[in-house]
């Protein structure tokens, strides 16, 4: 939760029973994650809740998606960064906290990805 400006590299995830690597909140933004590889997942391998996040190189494989990028809710209470006042991304329409939703902020970078064998 609410994690900023970190690089995740060079990590392998196999046998995940939920999504893998991710952002959760939609908070968080200026991450990269590179030359990542997630097998066997459930849910999705790379799964985004901000598209201000930098996908580079990795692989997702036998999972029911590969890259997900799509929307948490920012007008749940019950949300981590939101109840502690975690510093957002602002300047568009967004929550009571003044907080831009994630489908009006621009999409980072994302080339060199690959997908094997996903659902979607």
């Amino acid at each position: 939760h609410a994690t900023n400006g970190l690089t995740i590299a060079g990590n392998a995830a196999f046998w995940a029973a939920d999504h893998c690597f991710m952002t959760e909140d939609g908070y968080e933004h200026l991450n990269t994650f590179k030359g990542n590889i997630a097998t066997n997942v459930e849910r999705s391998a790379f799964w985004m809740a901000n598209p201000s996040n930098e996908l580079l190189g990795n692989i997702a494989s036998n999972a029911a998606s590969g890259f997900d990028i799509s929307e948490t809710r920012h007008d749940r209470r019950n949300n981590f960064s939101f109840k502690h006042e975690i510093p957002c991304q602002k300047g568009g329409w967004g929550n009571s906290q003044g907080c831009t939703w994630s489908r009006f902020l621009p999409m980072a970078k994302f080339y060199g990805n690959t997908a094997h064998n996903v659902d979607r």
